[in-house]
């Protein structure tokens, strides 16, 4: 939980117009949103307690990014 009390949320999405449709709903239902927009990124964020996750990345897919981070 993020330490306002809310869940954090890490929003892993290359295109805006989709990421900032999901941060507006989900920061409207009291979370706390972070957004990144590729695989490298996300992987390097600090672990939220969601990950929305893209498959489709500039660096690598989204697939990849779960693999990585399962193993932090």
């Amino acid at each position: 939980m993020s330490d306002n009390g809310g869940v954090d949320v890490l929003i892993v999405e290359d295109d805006d117009a989709i990421d900032s449709s999901l941060a507006t709903g989900l920061t409207s239902a009291g979370m706390s949103v972070r957004r990144v927009s590729n695989g490298t990124d996300a992987v390097a964020a600090k672990v939220p307690d969601i990950y929305l996750l893209d498959v489709g990345l500039p660096d690598f897919d989204g697939f990849e990014v779960c693999r990585r981070i399962r193993q932090l």
